[in-house]
């Protein structure tokens, strides 16, 4: 299945009872019927996306899930149309504040009703007014290798020790992020063994203090690396690689198995005439300064310049 752009591809199920009747399209009560992809609970008032009918949450994401749109398309045809439905929903007030496309708020003490429903949503970030989560939903641009074996991952603070994160599915990517809390820092990575590698820093290229409850694209793309031609599995078994090590130095200028570098000799300095000739001015010690009024004679070749009082 692909993902859901057209509104036309969702059905509904509301329950004003906490879930033992259900109206639909083809019923004002009952159970739920399968094949339910909309589920809104009018009293806990929560959204639930379901796997099932035309929707689905394979990888990549970006070609599953439900974008923002549509979803909110679709909420907006049944508050006003929808067959057996709206009488119901008309005595409450609608769940969702657009932004602009990329960008929504569920508001009016509205929320999704868990993660796999947040996880279901593309093309658009969202924020949820009951607690003040935001999500931003990173879309990747370009292709990966093996989209459904290759994973990316991400960290949310600047750090060499900063905790990775991986994306919920693998290859392409289109899918939300809790960034309550972390929104100065985001980097992405692709690395996986024997293909090229890829990262993006969003805030650095895209020029922006801080990200929010949108959606972000940027390139994130692999390939064979045709450098590579042995496996980790070989290396980590076998000579030479087995009798390697690296040593990673975070002081300027220490390095394991080197003395450190000494200081340059200082070079004497030029200065020039009215006349246009050259006159070479005594190296000093470190910390003292020429007599006043003091003049260097030119050096001769072979002897040592001294000041003249």
């Amino acid at each position: 299945m692909a993902k859901i752009v057209d509104p036309d591809q969702l059905s509904i199920a509301v329950t004003e009872d906490g879930g033992t009747n259900y109206a639909t399209a083809t019923q004002t009560t009952g159970s739920l019927p399968a094949g339910i992809e909309v589920v809104l609970d009018m009293v806990a008032k929560t959204v639930q996306l379901q796997v099932q009918g035309n929707l689905d949450d394979t990888a990549p994401g970006r070609t599953s899930g439900v974008t923002g749109r549509a979803l909110y398309s679709f909420l907006k045809e049944e508050w006003l149309n929808g067959t057996n439905v709206n009488t119901i929903l008309r005595r409450y007030r609608f769940p969702i504040q657009v932004i602009f496309e990329g960008s929504f708020i569920w508001i009016n003490g509205w929320e999704p009703a868990d993660n796999q429903t947040r996880d279901l949503i593309r093309d658009a970030g969202f924020q949820e007014s009951t607690t003040g989560n935001i999500y931003a939903t990173f879309i990747s641009l370009g292709s990966t290798d093996d989209p459904l074996v290759d994973l990316a991952y991400y960290i949310q603070t600047q750090s060499p020790t900063a905790s990775t994160t991986d994306f919920d599915k693998t290859g392409e990517l289109n899918e939300p992020v809790d960034i309550t809390g972390n929104t100065t820092y985001f980097k992405a990575f692709l690395r996986e063994q024997g293909k090229t590698y890829a990262e993006y820093d969003l805030l650095t290229e895209q020029g922006l203090s801080a990200i929010t409850f949108q959606a972000y694209s940027f390139p994130l793309q692999n390939g064979n690396d045709l450098k590579v031609f042995q496996s980790d599995v070989f290396i980590d078994g076998n000579a030479p690689y087995t009798g390697m090590s690296i040593d990673y130095c975070r002081v300027s200028g220490s390095r394991p198995g080197r003395s450190p570098r000494s200081t340059p000799p200082t070079r004497s300095s030029r200065t020039r005439t009215a006349g246009g000739s050259s006159r070479r001015r005594a190296a000093l010690p470190p910390g003292t300064t020429p007599t006043s009024g003091a003049a260097l004679t030119p050096a001769s070749p072979g002897s040592r310049t001294t000041a003249r009082s």
